[in-house]
């Protein structure tokens, strides 16, 4: 990079204010190249030794400097958030499957790197695997390793920032400032979608931001090596995030039209053939080769697998509403950042309206494409962070003299410092309530993880009540430094219906669920893991937009669920209950038929588990694992006493599972509910195939015996009745009738539990 011509902003150093370290600190951002740059008479008669000192004043060394500086304290800040979060919390489900991916390349290109490389290059978004399998391999294992690709790319951003500014003006303080308004940002300070952590828009970001500024240092593309840096990096972030080269693209078409327009008018569209060549030969290229390799694949994953799409107007408010867009430090710091220096412009200046339009266009018009594309985008922040300072820097006052640019720049400065307070003070105290919220995921997992790490060497993994497996091996990895295996075979199993059409086109769910069952079937001493009540997860896939009716996953899962709890050869081994997923049954794949005995002998039944619901427990030798209540209608307590009620075509139903032939009795009481007229109510019990119906007049007690067969016996109970009265306001519906204080008993006990 060489030193550009003599600015056209004033010398600072006859404007910097005198005293210590405040001498030295705005001597260092404010003084021009002429300060220190040696005269071509004076070099040779220079000691080598005072030149080099020169050398290491100069211009470039100190805005490097600065960018090291810059980069250093936002990783020092990042990775200390994320070690203290994942000291005490779960590992994310993004970053974590792009970490366990770079374990798992590690361990697999041994001996094979070259080819690994190959292999690499025709998947999206790998840049950042190539880079440091070829240069620095062991990264690949590290928990940061990706800050050995992401922070170098920071520091070029941050350089180029710096030096565009200094070119302008003569200084860098303005630079500084411009780079300063990152402490706004919310991304910087979050634990799991914080700047640092492993996501691969937080390795492009960078790159885009780059190839901006290089782009205005090009001036048009006029200036050739620029240019050809701009290219590089473009091409690289199509290597590196295809999602993120689409938007930069798109950003970068109208400013590149612009530049031909004004090339013809200036009359130097003569040599348009030669720049074009320098800014686009390298882009060329790489789009040639990701056309030919990857366009399929992007293809596919984007317009097939990809989920969280929604209309425009819920993108929007998801924009606007975004947690790390409502805080005001936020909204009102970047309204200063980018208000301040445009109204300088606008006020101190004629003939700048080029530089407001091409300052703001790349902000409003990434949002206006995350609308359009109708993709809740959940790295927008770290994309919008970046344009922020390119927009702040092409808004950079130029024709003010250096004290004026200092104090512009100190405003601004100070505005990210107080904001920049406020934002840690905030995420400091929502990283804690967070981990707290998490903290049992990571408990749960580490509990799975010493589970599956105990089956046979190359058998399989298969977790059908989320896609928890890299969180797992994560867990077992950084906490027990136990090694991944590159042949484990894992099953595939999402909450995403997208996913399932990706991978299994438009194949009936119950043709899904069995090709998986006879795959697993072979694989013996695999370990398959299953809600016990296929309704937890059901909940959870509902609560996701746009899934209408039972989705995919809900009934491949089911059907698996199903299979294994009846079929002969899954042994139960563990019972594990969870806050979030509801009680979780693993089982193992036997090599001959079990029997009941030996089917569910390994779990411990003298244990009782109280349910939701029931108040007293079961039965010695008997275990509840699952309680699934209406979702219009779920239990209430009131006074000690649980009520719970039953509208038309809901259901109660729970399992029970037993070691041995036993008998339990069912209690509640049973009163109508706001939907009869009159006092009268039929209740249907249905276990072993068999329905039991009782009628009751008024309110009374249901006083049910379950014969309970060694494995697991299902329960439900339902109402015979239809609503005859209008349900009341407000309730969508309400209860034909209720059940008070559902309980289980062993046979013998009175109505007390005595």
């Amino acid at each position: 990079m060489s030193t550009p011509p003599e600015p056209s902003g004033q010398s600072s150093s006859k404007t910097s204010p005198g005293g210590g370290l405040w001498r030295w600190l705005t001597s260092t951002l404010l003084r021009s190249s002429t300060d220190t740059e040696p005269t071509g008479e004076a070099r040779p008669n220079a000691r080598r030794f005072d030149y080099a000192v020169q050398r290491l004043t100069s211009p470039v060394v100190r805005c490097f400097i600065l960018a090291v500086v810059v980069t250093g304290l936002l990783t020092v800040l990042g990775t200390s958030i994320l070690n203290n979060y994942h000291a005490r919390a779960h590992h994310h489900f993004d970053s974590a499957s792009y970490r366990y991916s770079a374990i798992l390349l590690y361990y697999n290109s041994v001996g094979q790197r070259w080819t690994s490389i190959v292999s690499l290059l025709q998947q999206k978004d790998s840049l950042d695997l190539v880079v440091r399998l070829l240069l620095y391999p062991k990264s690949l294992t590290k928990f940061h390793g990706h800050l050995a690709v992401q922070v170098p790319l920071m520091t070029l951003f941050c350089s180029l920032a710096l030096w565009y500014t200094y070119k302008r003006t003569g200084t860098f303080v303005y630079g500084v400032a411009a780079l300063s308004c990152i402490a706004l940002f919310g991304t910087v300070y979050h634990p799991v979608q914080g700047l640092m952590d492993y996501w691969k828009d937080n390795l492009a970001v960078w790159l885009l931001g780059s190839a901006l500024l290089s782009w205005y240092l090009s001036e048009g593309a006029t200036r050739r090596g620029w240019g050809f840096l701009c290219g590089v990096m473009l091409s690289m972030l199509a290597l590196q995030r295809v999602v993120v080269a689409f938007y930069g693209t798109a950003i970068f078409l109208p400013l590149i039209a612009v530049a031909l327009v004004q090339r013809y008018r200036d009359g130097t569209w003569r040599r348009l053939v030669g720049d074009a060549l320098a800014f686009g030969i390298v882009p060329l290229v790489v789009a040639s080769f990701l056309v030919l390799t990857q366009a399929k694949g992007i293809i596919h994953y984007y317009g097939v697998a990809g989920y969280d799409y929604a209309p425009p107007s819920a993108i929007a408010d998801y924009l606007w509403n975004h947690p790390f867009a409502t805080r005001s430090a936020f909204r009102y710091g970047l309204l200063a950042f980018l208000v301040l220096p445009a109204i300088v412009q606008v006020t101190s200046s004629t003939g700048r309206a080029g530089y407001l339009v091409s300052a703001f266009w790349p902000i409003f018009a990434f949002l206006a494409l995350v609308i359009a594309t109708k993709a809740k985008y959940h790295s927008f922040s770290a994309v919008l962070l970046v344009l922020t300072v390119t927009a702040v820097c092409r808004l950079v006052p130029s024709h003010l003299s250096a004290s004026s640019i200092q104090k512009l720049a100190l405003t601004l400065i100070s505005v990210a410092i107080i904001g920049g307070v406020a934002q840690v003070r905030y995420y400091s105290a929502q990283t804690e309530q967070y981990v707290e919220r998490n903290a049992h995921y990571r408990k749960l997992f580490r509990e799975l993880g010493d589970i599956v790490a105990k089956r046979p060497a190359g058998t399989g993994v298969g977790f059908f009540f989320d896609e928890a497996f890299a969180l797992v091996e994560l867990q077992l990895y950084f906490d027990r430094g136990n090694r991944p295996s590159p042949r484990t075979l894992r099953y595939f199993s999402s909450v995403h219906p997208s996913y399932y059409r990706a991978s299994f086109g438009d194949t009936p769910p119950e043709e899904i669920a069995e090709s998986l069952i006879a795959k697993m079937e072979k694989d013996v001493g695999m370990v398959a893991v299953v809600p016990s009540q296929i309704e937890d997860f059901a909940r959870r896939v509902q609560l996701l937009p746009g899934v209408p009716g039972v989705p995919v996953p809900v009934q491949v899962n089911g059907r698996i669920l199903r299979h294994i709890q009846a079929s002969p050869l899954w042994r139960a081994t563990h019972y594990l209950t969870s806050e979030v997923y509801g009680p979780l049954l693993v089982f193992q794949l036997s090599a001959t038929p079990l029997s009941q005995e030996e089917k569910w002998g390994s779990l411990n039944y003298q244990t009782p588990i109280v349910g939701l619901n029931l108040v007293t427990a079961v039965a010695p030798g008997v275990r509840q694992l699952g309680y699934s209540s209406p979702v219009s209608c779920p239990p209430r307590w009131l006074n000690g006493v649980s009520y719970q009620g039953i509208g038309a075509g809901d259901r109660v139903a729970f399992s029970l599972l037993t070691d041995r032939s036993t008998e339990v009795m069912l209690r509640a009481g049973v009163k109508p509910g706001s939907t009869k007229a009159g006092t009268h109510c039929s209740v249907v019990v249905r276990h072993a195939g068999t329905d039991q119906r009782f009628h009751f007049s008024g309110e009374g007690e249901l006083t049910v015996p379950l014969q309970l067969q060694p494995g697991l016996n299902e329960v439900e109970i339902r109402s015979a009745d239809q609503a005859d009265v209008p349900p009341p306001t407000g309730e969508a519906r309400p209860p034909i009738f209720e059940l008070c204080s559902p309980h289980l008993l062993p046979v013998g006990t009175d109505a007390k539990g005595k």
